[in-house]
């Protein structure tokens, strides 16, 4: 996800054509920016790309006209700093890239697979709980976490529920197209070199009571 200033007037890909992006290098950021640039049809050589962190900094100085990020984090930490902003989703350039997700071994899954199904039963059950009960999900976060903010964290909670829930089966259900686009947006950018068999690379099995 990208954001920017709602002062700035920039509402999408096409306006970053001629303006400078703060890029965070070498991870899920990058590659859900340069997936957005190639879905969009921008020329990438006409962005000018500077290097950033966490400090929002060089986005309120108006160093940079956009700022990658995630809507629940920095998109609420800029609001908290009085700014209202416009979100550039991903999601309206046909990208889904799944962020968090629980991985094991085929090692494990044959060695102890119902340890593997009561820890990933177990995820499932506090996510659908802190779903339903978001303040008490915060509340939790501060009691076991370092100077955290229960404002902050009830924001953050809130901010996360629509993207928790699953478009087809329940709650943690993947899908090979989702996959697929992932997979195919690493080629374009140069981050993958082939194609991989998907099949291998996640399973619902666990999901289901």
């Amino acid at each position: 996800m990208l954001f920017t200033l709602k002062s700035s007037g920039i509402t999408s890909m096409k306006d970053l054509e001629g303006q400078k992006v703060g890029v965070k290098l070498g991870g899920n950021e990058e590659l859900t920016y340069r997936a957005m640039v190639n879905k969009a049809g921008v020329k990438a050589k006409s962005i000018s790309e500077m290097p950033v962190k966490f400090d929002l900094s060089p986005l309120l100085t108006g160093q940079v006209k956009a700022w990658p990020g995630y809507v629940i984090n920095e998109v609420i930490a800029a609001q908290e700093q009085g700014q209202e902003v416009n979100v550039i989703y991903p999601s309206d350039y046909g990208i889904n890239f799944y962020a968090d997700t629980l991985f094991t071994t085929e090692k494990m899954i044959q060695k102890d697979p119902e340890t593997v199904k009561s820890f990933v039963q177990a995820t499932m059950k506090g996510w659908d709980y802190a779903i339903n009960h978001p303040d008490v999900a915060a509340q939790v976060t501060v009691q076991y976490g370092d100077q955290l903010d229960i404002g902050h964290e009830t924001k953050m909670m809130n901010a996360s529920i629509p993207l928790l829930e699953a478009d087809k089966g329940p709650l943690g259900t993947m899908e090979e197209s989702e996959w697929r686009t992932l997979q195919d947006s690493l080629i374009d950018v140069g981050f993958l070199k082939k194609k991989q068999d998907l099949t291998a690379a996640f399973t619902n099995e666990f999901i289901q009571p």
